[in-house]
């Protein structure tokens, strides 16, 4: 059996084109099994393939192949949606066409400018609605202006606003189910279907606000209303992936496993989240000791599958994008790097540290840095905050791809390139008290990392109390200090301090890419039979 390895791709929208692998899932009419709460006892059926999706994935980006594959398969999309608002009802067919040929190039070219300048196609979106006659009340053109602008806010990562341009799209689609029903006692399942991919968007909105229980609602009344077999996938993975943030982790295991059954064949990413989850939940203490066996063996099954099918080297560095053949180890030493431009990007990091130090007093006090929305930390006992200096939700200087906020971080920036160091990104990174980023894989093997300690408290002893382990190795951070690691090993994050503890973080690429890779190469993606 091969494995397939999927890349990532941006947060969903609303077409007719299909994933191969949602697409199967959609066809092969599976039925969506137990769906059980909590305690050991669907276990014994757990521990039988691969399930799960990648991290906390954004479930709208596989539910329009999901509807459309099923929709096809059904030709459910045969009829028509209910007329609209009564301008656009009482347009003609050339007008409507017209309009309709107009805004879509109108939104493909707000989708381009979003790729460089998400802010400006914010305020695009935000003017098109303010005084656009294409887009009238209550209109399908509305709707499809509605949701861009909820997708740019989400990669803006201002989910509030977000949510509350899919609600106002929302309410459009509400709005022809009841003028539906009011005129023939029923819905067709097409409008059936935008409903349900209106509260999955909602939904997703919802769990990235941290509002799991609103979340897992909304999912449950899309459940309620029927999709089909590879949609219903889908909200059985969003369902696991809001699980898992919660920290439930047996209720996130057995909705991916519930997600996938029957479903030929495996994509690189469900195996790798299936093996984190099957660790996870064995890391619970009260697990049985039955269960505990089975589940172990589990995970060597899944292990060895990703090492022979999966273009993996070892069962401990499983990043999301793999090169094969790198160096690979979990710590680095720079003094022996064969990177001649790391040496000299840490002495300038150490030569800065204080500047640094001042920079990220001024963004915490005006209150600038993010809370991180992954899974792998509970925002409830300690948050982690960055500030992503070259981060497209910022407000980027034009020239230099650099946020305006920061001048003292992108004159570093500036001066790194300028040694010969290849940057992805860099920023600020805070993790406060109690905070732990548990067990988890980087993006890419293609990146290092190095971190410059700014604020590191020390217990009352003067000993560490904030640690990363990296693979099998644990280390602390020292203000004015330099740790050099390759993230795509396994590693967590834990601050047993009664302080926060903030480093600027540089990522740039792997010494042993050729000299030409970019960030683009570090992120790209090999299939694999």
């Amino acid at each position: 059996m091969g494995v397939k390895r999927q890349s990532g791709s941006a947060r969903g929208r609303r077409s007719n084109g299909t994933d191969s692998e949602i697409t199967r899932a959609a066809n092969d009419g599976a039925d969506r099994g137990r769906r059980t709460s909590g305690g050991f006892g669907f276990l014994s059926g757990a521990v039988v393939g691969a399930a799960v999706v990648l991290g906390c994935i954004k479930a709208p980006e596989l539910w329009s192949a999901a509807v459309g594959g099923a929709e096809n398969a059904a030709g459910a999309r045969t009829a028509p949606l209910p007329a609209r608002s009564g301008d656009e009802a009482g347009a003609t067919d050339a007008t409507r066409t017209g309009h309709a040929a107009r805004l879509g190039t109108l939104l493909e070219g707000n989708a381009r400018l979003r790729r460089t300048n998400p802010l400006g196609a914010r305020d695009q979106l935000r003017m098109l609605l303010a005084a656009s006659p294409l887009v009238p009340p209550q209109s399908d053109a509305r709707r499809r202006v509605f949701d861009q602008l909820g997708e740019t806010y989400a990669q803006l990562r201002n989910h509030t606003e977000a949510h509350a341009a899919h609600a106002q799209s929302h309410a459009i689609v509400e709005g022809w189910a009841r003028s539906e029903h009011a005129k023939t006692g029923g819905v067709n399942r097409r409008l059936v279907n935008e409903m349900i991919i209106s509260q999955v968007q909602l939904a997703t909105d919802l769990y990235l606000m941290g509002k799991f229980d609103e979340a897992l609602k909304l999912s449950g009344t899309a459940m309620q209303l029927q999709p089909p077999p590879g949609a219903n996938r889908v909200l059985l993975k969003l369902e696991a992936t809001i699980f898992e943030c919660k920290g439930d982790f047996v209720s996130a295991l057995q909705r991916m496993e519930e997600a996938l059954k029957n479903v030929d064949g495996y994509n690189t990413d469900d195996v790798k989240r299936h093996l984190e989850l099957l660790k996870r939940v064995t890391s619970d203490p009260a697990v049985p000791a039955k269960i505990r066996e089975m589940m172990t063996a589990e995970q060597r099954r899944l292990a060895h599958l990703l090492l022979t099918h999966g273009g993996f080297e070892s069962e401990h560095q499983l990043p999301r994008h793999f090169h094969p053949g790198l160096t690979a180890q979990p710590w680095h030493t720079v003094a022996t790097t064969p990177d001649p431009a790391v040496p000299k990007a840490v002495a300038l990091l150490q030569r800065v540290h204080q500047e640094l130090v001042a920079e990220f007093h001024v963004l915490n006090d005006t209150d600038k840095l993010l809370g991180e929305q992954e899974c792998i930390h509970d925002p409830s006992t300690g948050q982690w905050r960055r500030y992503e200096v070259t981060g497209e939700w910022r407000p980027l200087n034009a020239s230099t791809g650099c946020s305006v906020e920061t001048p003292t971080a992108c004159a570093v920036l500036r001066d790194l390139r300028a040694l010969g160091l290849r940057v992805v990104r860099a920023g600020y990174s805070a993790v406060q008290p109690s905070a732990w980023l548990k067990p988890h894989f980087g993006m890419s093997n293609g990146q290092l990392k190095l971190h410059l300690g700014l604020v590191v408290p020390t217990d009352a002893n003067g000993a560490q109390c904030a640690t990363m382990r990296v693979h099998n190795f644990t280390r602390g951070w020292t203000e004015g200090d330099v740790l050099y690691f390759d993230d795509s090993f396994e590693h967590e994050v834990k601050n047993r301090c009664s302080r926060e503890r903030v480093v600027f973080q540089v990522v740039f690429v792997h010494f042993d890419l050729d000299g030409d890779a970019s960030a683009r190469t570090v992120f790209q993606t090999s299939r694999l039979d």
